[in-house]
């Protein structure tokens, strides 16, 4: 399948992006001023509940490789939205497009969060089985 690209009128191109990590505003907030910073980038939406950003980019001003760049020096995981996940109407721009609702890419214990959350709690069981077996560790 092919990444949905649609040219504004203004030679700038309509970008539909996936972005792992960005799951709340603050997140949004950081990558949307990082962005604005760029040349060329125009027209930045972005959705952290569905993580993903839809921007329309200069690539003379900026390559595309640039902002991913950017946004993976930021911390976060970005790939390309591929396949039907926009509707495109004729002589639609970046803003009337509206992502649909994203698929899983992947399980939720998989992800970073889910790992730390894991060995917080590993090491709290942990921390109260050692005061059970070794009462004099009591301070």
């Amino acid at each position: 399948m092919d990444t949905i690209v649609a040219s504004t009128p203004r030679g700038s191109t309509a970008l539909h992006y996936r972005v792992g990590g960005m799951d709340c505003p603050s997140c949004a907030g950081k990558i949307e001023t990082a962005l604005k910073r760029l040349g060329g980038a125009d027209g930045i939406r972005l959705n952290y509940h569905s993580q993903t950003l839809a921007l329309r980019l200069d690539e003379a001003a900026t390559p595309r490789e640039a902002l991913e760049a950017r946004i993976r020096s930021l911390g976060y995981e970005v790939s390309t939205i591929e396949g039907p996940g926009f509707v495109l109407s004729a002589g639609a721009s970046a803003g009337d497009i509206i992502p649909e609702a994203p698929a899983s890419d992947r399980a939720w214990w998989r992800g970073g969060k889910a790992r730390l959350l894991l060995a917080i709690g590993f090491l709290l069981v942990a921390g109260f089985f050692a005061r059970q077996v070794m009462p004099a560790l009591q301070g």
